[in-house]
């Protein structure tokens, strides 16, 4: 059964409120994940200020009765009752979301009777009450008695603050039936733009003008900054204690307060953005009971947020966003100057980076889903899903070598469809914040098998299997050598780590025999499987300018390059000066720049790293390849494929892919055997030719994609059987 939903809050669309605001964010995250819910509300009052009723979609709306706070009107909660029923019955909702209010728990009971799924949004709770009003004890034990029947019907509680958390538990409800989820805003209207040329720097605070936001501190503020000229308070909403309106008049202070009075709540991001500063003043009383939706809207619009020390400290879902905190009016006054003085970086570390958050997880489209998730189909679908095994690929990027050319090609084969993958990349190698996210990643997905590729990765997996033991360990060595093993310091540590992972697969029998003569206890775990190729030159277009060599590779010590400039040398002292492309990047690029330029070889181009590398590998005669050492270069299976002529250093796993009669295959570390290799294959295209055809034949038969799949599918099923 597709899951129908009924929306049920008692929120005035014509007002400028926080219920407003996530009521309207609450429906975008619906719209986003594609669910369309009936509605139900009062009808907003005045009604010359409705909301434009298209942005709702089916919305029910029974009378409000006039003013809300009025005594006649308490009674649209019976029509409410009313209508609740007859949609029950007409339209057949299966899960009822409700914004809680006390009068509601008649709703609820009908649609328990009616076995309707219940997601309860609790915003207020008796505790929260008892601070806002002065309800007499008799009043306060009857909206707590309701609180705990309403918690008791409803398979799922929703509360955006821990204080509110903590009082339902105290009430006696369920604690598994609650989630904290804490308020959000939508990215889509509450960005940055480009706002009117100032001159002034405005420190900004949205919400209603009442005691309840600790307005008092702001005036006592702008009293503290009363020098500072240039320094005014935009103040947006309505003021409902004009008393603190007279108090500015009183202390002198009307220029630095600029107020625009209650402006609909779709205008609020162009006023926002006016903003150098956006102001969080809230009672100390109040903290740990609220979630302000203004603090997302700030942070959406990519604001430097101040905010009181005491909100943050006590409401943990809260720290994700950075934001500048304070704890008493002179440390206030102090930190706005500082920003004021230092805005471009504060903007940077604070307001960017808060709106990077709102994009990643404070966005309605996320609270939506962890509001829903449990109760429904959205729930199940997903499941189904990932009831294929989950295998979750670590590596550090997805670009420039030739692991992560070997990922992406496999992971396109029709083999691996059998299983569901994830993958998980990182921008800094050797952090904590890395490691961190890896095991939130891991926590998430639920891999059954965590493979890893490359250095440092082998070890955050590694240590990641102390904190999940449910999946299988795997791990690609990639390379014949690497320089932790020149470090007899480490071998303890590195047979730690390797012991940590089920199987050890070896991209050729030469970096096998290298493992097990560094680390001979694992030999048992280590399986080869060469690597693979997909390419075509069909599929490859080839670039207009030509070359006579080309290299592809990083630019590192490993891969030898500054011995491809020596044996350049060499040849342009005989008058041969084949034109070159460099293609790649990576620490070694400078120092290989200045050797060119030292050694006056002209005809070098470097390329950077390019996404269309072999397009200029089919642009060039000849391939060559210098390292110092390789597993089993996946670069020369690519040359293969194109049928280049291929000139390679004798390490690694090369002569388990191409013998002499298929490539020339010369000594690592000698640039006069390079050059002679350059210069004989260069000046004879028949062996070009020759060498070319015996090298792709070589490697179709043997080395592509689909039998590495294969070898890969095959692998991974005998793990999940163990």
């Amino acid at each position: 059964m597709k899951n129908r939903f009924l929306l049920v809050a008692d929120i005035n669309l014509a007002t400028f409120e926080g219920s407003t605001a996530h009521f309207l964010g609450v429906l975008s995250g619906f719209k986003k994940l594609n669910i369309l819910p009936l509605i139900l509300l009062p009808k907003p009052y005045p009604p010359s200020q409705i909301f434009p009723k298209e942005n709702l979609g089916k919305v029910y709306f029974y009378p409000s009765l006039g003013d809300y706070s009025s005594f006649i009107s308490k009674f649209r909660y019976l029509l409410s009752l009313i209508y609740f029923f007859v949609i029950l019955i007409k339209k057949k909702p299966n899960i009822i979301y409700c914004r809680f209010t006390p009068l509601f728990l008649g709703h609820l009971l009908i649609a328990k009777i009616f076995k309707k799924k219940i997601i309860l949004e609790v915003n207020n709770t008796p505790t929260d009450f008892s601070y806002r009003r002065n309800f007499k004890n008799f009043l306060n034990s009857l909206i707590s008695l309701s609180y705990l029947l309403s918690g008791k019907i409803a398979d799922k509680l929703i509360v955006v603050a821990n204080g509110m958390r903590r009082d339902l538990i105290n009430l006696g409800i369920d604690k598994r039936k609650i989630a904290l989820i804490p308020n959000g805003t939508n990215p889509e209207i509450f960005k940055p733009q480009k706002s009117l040329i100032k001159k002034d720097f405005y420190v900004g605070f949205l919400s209603k003008i009442d005691n309840y936001h600790d307005f008092e501190k702001i005036i006592t503020l702008g009293e503290a900054l009363k020098e500072e000229k240039n320094i005014k308070f935009l103040i947006i909403g309505k003021i409902e204690n004009h008393k603190l309106r007279e108090e500015i008049k009183r202390r002198n202070l009307e220029e630095k307060f600029i107020f625009t009075s209650e402006i609909p709540y779709w205008e609020a991001p162009f006023y926002i953005n006016l903003f150098d500063i956006a102001l969080i003043t809230t009672p100390e009383k109040f903290c740990g009971y609220t979630s302000p939706i203004k603090l997302f809207d700030y942070a959406g619009c990519g604001k430097i947020i101040l905010v009181n020390k005491e909100l943050v400290e006590k409401e943990r879902s809260l720290k994700g966003i950075p934001m500048v905190t304070y704890s008493s009016i002179a440390d206030l006054k102090n930190k706005i100057l500082t920003i004021k003085k230092e805005f471009n970086y504060y903007l940077e570390n604070y307001g960017k980076k808060a709106r990077q958050m709102v994009l990643k997880r404070y966005n309605w489209e996320t609270i939506v889903k962890k509001s829903l998730k449990g109760i429904t189909e959205l729930e199940a679908s997903k499941k189904r899903k990932i009831e294929k095994k989950v295998i979750l690929q670590v590596i550090g990027n997805l670009s420039g070598g030739g692991a992560q050319t070997l990922l992406l090609n496999f992971l396109k084969e029709k083999e691996t469809k059998k299983f569901n993958f994830e993958i998980f990349t990182f921008k800094k190698k050797y952090s904590l914040l890395t490691f961190i996210s890896l095991l939130k990643k891991i926590k998430k997905v639920k891999p059954d098998i965590i493979h890893a590729h490359l250095f440092p990765e082998l070890y955050y997996v590694a240590l990641a299997s102390f904190f999940y033991k449910k999946a299988k360990y795997l791990y690609t060595e990639h390379n014949v050598f690497n320089r932790r093993q020149k470090y007899k310091f480490l071998y303890p540590l590195e047979r730690f780590i390797y012991q940590r992972y089920d199987k050890i697969i070896a991209c050729a029998h030469i970096v096998k025999e290298q493992l097990i003569k560094y680390l001979p206890k694992i030999k048992e775990k280590i399986v080869v499987i060469p690597n693979g190729f997909s390419l075509s030159g069909k599929e490859i277009k080839e670039n207009e300018e030509k070359a006579d060599l080309c290299f592809i590779g990083r630019l590192e010590e490993q891969k030898g390059v500054d011995i491809l400039f020596r044996a350049l040398r060499i040849l342009k002292e005989k008058g041969i000066s084949p034109k070159t492309f460099i293609v790649g990047s990576g620490s070694w690029e400078e120092r290989l720049k200045l050797l060119k330029e030292k050694e006056q070889l002209s005809n070098i181009v470097f390329l950077g790293k390019r996404t269309d590398a072999l397009s200029f590998l089919k642009a060039s005669k000849i391939f060559v390849l210098p390292s110092r050492w390789e597993g089993l270069p996946i670069t020369i299976l690519e040359a293969a494929s194109l049928k280049k002529p291929i000139i390679v250093t004798d390490v690694g796993g090369v002569k388990e892919v191409l013998t002499e009669e298929e490539a020339i295959i010369i000594k690592k570390e000698e640039p006069q055997l390079l050059a002679n290799a350059i210069e004989k294959l260069l000046f004879n295209e028949k062996l070009q030719e020759e060498l070319g055809e015996k090298a792709y034949a070589k490697v179709s038969n043997h080395f592509s994609i689909k039998t590495f799949s294969k070898k890969m599918v095959s692998l991974y099923e005998g793990l999940l059987k163990r």
